[in-house]
């Protein structure tokens, strides 16, 4: 439990990148000080889209993958990707 399988796999795993980089601000270094309520939104919009096991509720937390340049991420402005490049 808690991996995606299927033929939705790759799609569910897109669709929770587009939620992190679209929900939870970079400024979060570690996902446990991300507010509980913004995790239960990303909860209800993946319930919303997808069928999910009530025990798969956990989140990836790959630090990695937030190094992607902001250019790509257009939403994030100039001073909160300064002020997330300080934090990590």
């Amino acid at each position: 439990m808690g991996v995606p399988a299927g033929d939705e796999a790759t799609e569910l795993a897109s669709f929770l990148g587009v939620l992190a980089r679209t929900l939870v601000s970079i400024l979060y270094s570690d996902w446990r000080k991300v507010p509980p309520e913004t995790k239960e939104r990303l909860w209800k919009s993946v319930l919303d889209r997808f069928i999910v096991h009530p025990r798969s509720r956990k989140f990836p937390n790959d630090k990695k993958k937030l190094y992607t340049p902001p250019i790509d991420y257009p939403q994030i402005k100039r001073p909160i990707w300064i002020k997330f490049i300080r934090i990590i």
